[in-house]
């Protein structure tokens, strides 16, 4: 399999690497090359099973890139969105172009430029057909500076049922608190102080399982989804999916406490950024 690579996908910024939990490789790889093979005799619930065995144990795009497809054969369009969401999330660059296309429905509007010279403004809504997941991109082409900016409105693009899920004037971001306003694009990702190692060895020193999920055998891997400003300060932590058992919690309490991190940087200047953390749980 593949080794997953950190990469940038629609709105999020997401490290790979997950921790807390005991390496199964021998056994996941077992239950991924036992999928395979049933996906080549067109036996896909067997193959369904198999690569859902894999990902539980280790997670890893291919796994989650070859159960996507086990789903679509299987005509389970749902299952194949979330699977190719997920082995996107994982490094798979391809998977990320077969999510956009295929289960991303998107609008693009274009708007007049009353507010800055030599530009064209325009944003792109952005909806997943399977859930009720919507984002609004801003894109601010300038030609002047030769630049493109892109960014969307923090907490202002989930809107109310009954109301608009758009904004019909482009936001004119001199007016716009700087702490709502997060960057797509960044020329270098944020990064935790001393390095990859850094991180995973401060979220395996500091997490704890929680008592009540080793009682009720919860195993499984949280998202927590969260803000890196421009100082390098973590904000807005939340859960983006869960586990259950008190684990999303301890994840979210952890990530909280994190040291300051180096910025992400855009043209040289530190912006801040949308960061996507999963945290892997897995019993002895």
């Amino acid at each position: 399999m593949r080794h997953s690579k950190q990469i940038i996908l629609l709105f999020f910024i997401i490290s790979n690497t997950l921790v807390f939990g005991q390496n199964s490789g021998d056994k996941s790889l077992e239950y991924y090359n036992e999928g395979l093979k049933m996906f080549q005799e067109n036996k896909y619930k067997e193959s369904e099973s198999f690569f859902t065995l894999s990902a539980e144990i280790s997670p890893h795009p291919d796994t989650y890139y070859n159960l996507a497809l086990t789903k679509y054969n299987l005509k389970d369009t749902c299952g194949f969105c979330k699977n190719i969401k997920l082995a996107s999330f994982y490094g798979d660059k391809e998977a990320g172009k077969l999510y956009v296309t295929k289960c991303i429905k998107q609008d693009t509007i274009k708007y007049k430029n009353v507010l800055y010279k030599d530009t064209i403004l325009s944003s792109v809504i952005s909806a997943d057909i399977c859930t009720s997941e919507k984002r609004q991109q801003f894109l601010l082409k300038d030609f002047t500076n030769e630049r493109i900016i892109a960014f969307y409105i923090y907490e202002s693009n989930n809107p109310k049922e009954g109301k608009k899920d758009y904004m019909i004037e482009f936001p004119d971001v001199n007016k716009i608190p700087d702490n709502r306003i997060v960057c797509d694009i960044v020329d270098q990702l944020p990064q935790f102080p001393g390095g990859e190692e850094g991180r995973v060895n401060y979220l395996t020193s500091h997490l704890k399982y929680p008592q009540i999920a080793k009682e009720l055998g919860i195993q499984g891997v949280s998202y927590i989804r969260f803000i890196i400003d421009e100082t390098g300060q973590v904000s807005s932590v939340g859960i983006a999916r869960g586990i259950g058992g008190g684990c999303d919690e301890e994840s979210v309490r952890v990530v909280k406490l994190m040291p300051i991190w180096i910025p992400a940087m855009r043209e040289g200047k530190p912006v801040r950024v949308n960061y996507q953390m999963p945290i892997k749980f897995t019993l002895n």
